[in-house]
């Protein structure tokens, strides 16, 4: 099993336009994000990352948007390590991560920073590469024409969701998208034809996936038990009166 944590750093991306069919990444990316970002309420939305920093959530009904990156850039709001967020318990009600587990060394500290500053039933939207799709097959071709494809991560979405069950959340949906496309990128000039089947017959074949998910805390209530001692005596009358009766 590919361990989560690396010792080495990867190179994160600048930019869609430093990954292979960026453009068509993220014009699908805000397209999905468009239709669940509706559902989010609340006061405080973080986009983690420089490549989710560039997602169009103008349609979000929470409308004071963070934008978080790693390194000074135009347009970021704040400056800050992903593994350590400057945030209080409880005061984020929804994170955006786009391919940020991807070309992350600690992934697994990234969840559990985003779990701490998310408020409870608040939402985390993460999208990455399906190893089990074309974008993975591509991944093993040795092309230095795309190196950043060939350093991302490329965790399986099962393992992303099975990390963010441990942490207590509750999986919303995944969604996959962007099939043929990656080895054929005339297909996105098409009619869909393909791209209609795969969604409908192959959907786990999509090179992307968004997971959505939502943050679960059970409370303890405590519950009084409802009995009540029961006699185990009866009155001295009583008693006297059973033994001469016994006696006759």
């Amino acid at each position: 099993m590919k361990p989560a944590l690396l010792d080495n750093k990867l190179h994160y991306p600048d930019n869609w336009q430093q990954m292979p069919m960026g453009e068509r990444i993220l014009q699908l990316s805000n397209a999905h994000l468009s239709e669940k970002c509706r559902q989010f309420f609340g006061y405080q939305l973080v986009q983690l990352g420089q490549l989710s920093c560039q997602l169009d959530l103008t349609c979000c009904p929470i409308k004071h948007q963070i934008l978080q990156t790693t390194k000074a850039c135009e347009g970021s709001t704040l400056v800050s390590k992903a593994t350590s967020l400057p945030y209080q318990e409880n005061s984020i009600d929804a994170f955006v991560l786009a391919h940020e587990l991807d070309f992350a060394r600690d992934p697994h500290q990234i969840l559990r920073e985003v779990h701490y500053a998310l408020i409870p039933e608040g939402h985390v939207v993460i999208s990455g590469f399906n190893p089990f799709s074309l974008a993975g097959l591509r991944r093993l071709i040795p092309l230095k024409k795309h190196p950043l494809l060939h350093q991302a991560r490329f965790f399986r979405a099962a393992r992303i969701k099975d990390w963010l069950q441990l942490l207590g959340f509750e999986i919303l949906s995944d969604q996959r998208f962007l099939f043929a496309e990656m080895l054929w990128p005339k297909l996105a000039e098409s009619d869909g034809r393909i791209q209609r089947f795969s969604e409908r017959y192959l959907p786990l074949l999509g090179s992307v996936y968004m997971i959505v998910a939502r943050k679960r805390e059970s409370t303890l209530t405590m519950i009084k038990p409802k009995w009540q001692m029961s006699r185990k005596f009866s009155p001295v009358g009583a008693s006297v009166q059973a033994l001469h009766r016994e006696s006759r």
